[in-house]
């Protein structure tokens, strides 16, 4: 496989990936993804999408916002923007929420990640500033209203690990939670494309290569789903 692959190329095709695609890919990183069939997991990816996007269209319909940051005021979480690129384990981080109803958007991350200059047919309004912001605080809305309502199905969604007679132990499983707020912020900010192609999108600005291999982990994820949803694959 190539080491690096232009910027342009990997958005444009990302671009008209399926929702569950990304889903699948986002599956890999889960924790329990050994012990669930590659059918329940699309099963699962597919009730994720659809429970982030309906709860997107019920907080439209509530409230009456014209920006994101309204909108948060609006569910009393307050957002703040930080100059730090890693945190103290070293990780690049964009965006995240804690339980004291505080959202964080590393501006220089993102800053940084978006100050390529490669783009020659894509318009730049797909990742402007403000629209990769936009989405960034919207999935961390979603995870703010996941800490807050148990129903959600990235909260009720379980597998049974062992059980000891009749007392079993049920595991959640963390990525749906993941897959319904990339879901969430599609829908609330009415874009075309899957949110998750800002793994690729802003790990790029820091390293061309990394964001190359998420890219081509993607391709052969959308092989993957075309195998499982064909019915080519009874794993």
């Amino acid at each position: 496989m190539e080491a690096n692959i232009n910027l342009e190329t990997m958005l444009i095709k990302a671009m008209h990936l399926d929702d569950i695609v990304f889903g699948y890919q986002a599956f890999g990183r889960e924790n329990l993804v050994n012990k669930i069939s590659d059918k329940d997991q699309i099963n699962m990816i597919k009730k994720a999408i659809a429970s982030g996007k309906s709860l997107a269209k019920e907080i439209k319909a509530k409230y009456n916002f014209n920006n994101l940051e309204e909108l948060s005021s609006k569910l009393k979480v307050k957002i703040t923007y930080s100059d730090k690129t890693y945190d103290q384990a070293n990780m690049l981080l964009f965006a995240f929420y804690n339980s004291k109803n505080l959202i964080t958007i590393n501006k220089k991350a993102v800053d940084t990640a978006l100050s390529f200059k490669e783009m020659k047919t894509l318009s730049k309004d797909y990742f402007s500033k403000k629209t990769v912001t936009n989405l960034l605080i919207g999935h961390e809305i979603y995870h703010f209203l996941e800490n807050n309502n148990k129903n959600l199905y990235s909260n009720t969604e379980r597998i049974t690990l062992f059980k000891i007679f009749k007392w079993q132990y049920r595991a959640r499983i963390h990525i749906l939670g993941e897959i319904a707020a990339m879901s969430f912020a599609k829908e609330l900010n009415n874009v075309t494309y899957n949110p998750f192609i800002l793994d690729i999108l802003l790990v790029y600005g820091f390293n061309k290569s990394s964001a190359s291999a998420l890219y081509q982990d993607l391709i052969l994820s959308e092989e993957r789903v075309n195998s499982i949803m064909e019915g080519n694959d009874d794993k």
